[in-house]
């Protein structure tokens, strides 16, 4: 059952867990950004992997394990701008870089982390010969 609130403004999405998507489903296929996540449970490591791989977009991924080879492999395989392990995506901390990649990803820079300030700083280069 959906979380559906409204306010003066209109209706909105609560945080929502979908449980039970395949790659077939629309909510599968599309971005959505919001409090929501969807559980595709998959029978192993690999599966998971094709299916970020074959995935167009590639904002993030988490992996919930205690196995450290499944993470150090999954975080190296993983094609999405950013990796949760055991917990969801980390995008919510300032010094961590939010974006993704592939069709997740607009422009050239992260919103956080270095290349947030680097976007609001202006640089200038400087010579200077002293007699």
């Amino acid at each position: 059952m959906l979380n559906v609130k409204r306010n003066k403004y209109g209706y909105y999405v609560g945080p929502t867990i979908f449980t039970g998507v395949t790659p077939e489903m629309t909510i599968y296929r599309e971005e959505i950004f919001g409090p929501v996540v969807s559980v595709v449970k998959v029978g192993c490591i690999n599966t998971a992997l094709d299916l970020i791989r074959k995935q167009e977009f590639g904002n993030g991924a988490c992996i919930f394990t205690q196995n450290l080879g499944y993470t150090e492999h999954f975080i190296k395989e993983a094609n999405v701008g950013m990796v949760g392990v055991n917990v969801g995506i980390p995008a919510p901390h300032p010094y961590l870089p939010f974006g993704g990649i592939k069709d997740s990803h607009l422009g050239t820079n992260k919103v956080q982390g270095k290349d947030g300030i680097d976007f609001f700083t202006q640089n200038n280069s400087v010579r200077r010969l002293i007699p």
